[in-house]
């Protein structure tokens, strides 16, 4: 039974060197329900990664079973074989290789490690389905610097793989800008709002989010807590207040929704050490 699609970009038989990497062969196909790729000897390395469906690795007579997103590793030498599973066509990309580099190379001690790892799976938790995608497409638009970039994503699908298999999965830049984002919303809610904030269950309200959540990240992103910096604030008006307008404290208070003036005025001492009432006399000129 044939592949329904098959894009192999190099002949195993005609290898062709990208930096230390030699290329025995890249391409990504797709294959019916319960089709078998035969048990093969590996003439070089191979990183599988599956796209879609599911698949039994069979690797020295070890059975695996991958799924999509899943990574697997064949060193030289390893008996291999893919059995697709019977529900649903399997599509993988692949990539046939060989390091050309002293030991102390990072490459040559990256696949070592994989080598020497005992057979399993990983997810692809550090992105080789977008280097092979960029690998693809620079293979069918060949144009200036496409040797290197080529060179560069083979190096970062052997460096995403060995993280896979090696190292916990981390969170990525744009998991970190959302948040990030999140919390400058935040402060400028705090900032923009900050004389009509009652509770802080109001943030939760407002973005939708739970407050141990919200309070968890603001306290990691910004080193202090959302108690803290609100209560911050809403001193900083005080002190303006008390320094340059006439407002009374019991308006003060009001005005930043304290419930009551001995509210406001025990939490301004517990604050600067001293009362609104001894503030406003020492620093009013």
């Amino acid at each position: 039974m044939k592949p329904r699609f098959h894009y192999d970009h190099i002949d195993c038989e005609h290898t062709k060197s990208y930096g230390n990497i030699h290329l025995y062969q890249i391409g990504d196909i797709c294959c019916e329900p319960s089709m078998e790729i035969e048990t093969h000897t590996q003439v070089c390395h191979e990183i599988t990664l599956i796209v879609s469906g599911s698949a039994t690795c069979l690797t020295n007579g070890e059975a695996i079973h991958l799924q999509k997103g899943d990574l697997h590793f064949c060193k030289i030498g390893d008996k291999h074989a893919i059995h697709a599973d019977s529900h649903a066509p399997l599509r993988y990309f692949y990539m046939g290789f060989t390091v050309d580099a002293p030991t102390a190379h990072p490459l040559h001690a990256m696949v070592a490690s994989l080598s020497e790892k005992p057979l399993s799976a990983a997810n692809d938790s550090f992105g080789c389905f977008a280097r092979f995608c960029n690998i693809f497409s620079d293979f069918m638009n060949m144009s200036a610097y496409s040797d290197l970039l080529v060179e560069n994503e083979l190096v970062n699908i052997v460096i995403g793989a060995y993280r896979s298999f090696m190292q916990e999965p981390s969170t990525n830049y744009s998991q970190n800008m959302n948040q990030n984002n999140l919390v400058h919303d935040i402060v400028l809610y705090i900032d923009q709002n900050i004389k009509n904030i009652d509770l802080l269950s109001d943030l939760s309200r407002h973005f939708s989010y739970s407050y141990n959540y919200l309070s968890h990240l603001f306290t990691a992103t910004m080193q202090c807590s959302l108690k803290d910096y609100v209560t911050k604030k809403k001193f900083e008006i005080a002190c303006d207040w008390l320094v340059n307008t006439d407002k009374t404290i019991t308006e003060i208070s009001d005005a930043l929704s304290f419930n009551t003036i001995h509210t406001f005025s025990r939490a301004f001492k517990n604050h600067f050490g001293i009362s609104p009432v001894v503030y406003r006399k020492g620093n009013t000129k």
